[in-house]
């Protein structure tokens, strides 16, 4: 027990000398914990702002949730609890597709980001739980209907 404080208290000290923060405790999040996070988003949405208004209905499984919206799109998420990143594959009626990635909600935000295809990355956004009712993805303003 000792020895791993102690080497936690170097790689925090080592850290952080590099310039990283690094919590003392890292409480991992699970699949279930994460997909409870969003779980509000079950049921119709109507998004505004940023594009096309697009109306949304979000379903659930066990470990995942889709998106389907009036205008031909499908999006797909997951959360990986071992890389604690939540994993987002879209298709757009349009031909675009890709893969987004996000850090676990805290505080009702994630930020995310375009790993796949390359040159996406300037596309990042944020998601943010406003309430129940209402959420905003980007300049999106998303209101439960």
């Amino acid at each position: 027990m000792q020895s791993t404080i102690i080497r936690r208290a170097v790689f925090v000290f080592v850290a952080s000398c590099m310039g990283a923060t690094v919590p003392l405790s890292v409480s991992a999040m699970t699949t279930a914990q994460a997909m409870s996070s969003v779980a509000f988003l079950r049921g119709s949405w109507h998004c505004t702002g940023g594009g096309p208004a697009e109306d949304d209905v979000y379903t659930f499984t066990k470990n995942e949730w889709r998106d389907t919206d009036n205008l031909g799109g499908v999006t797909t998420g997951t959360f990986d609890a071992k890389r604690q990143k939540w994993v987002v594959f879209f298709m757009s009626a349009d031909g675009e597709y890709g893969v987004n990635e996000g850090d676990p909600f805290v505080n009702g935000s994630s930020r995310f980001t375009f790993p796949y295809p390359p040159g996406m990355s300037s596309h990042s956004f944020t998601a943010t739980k406003v309430s129940d009712t209402k959420f905003t993805l980007g300049k999106q303003v998303c209101l439960k209907q």
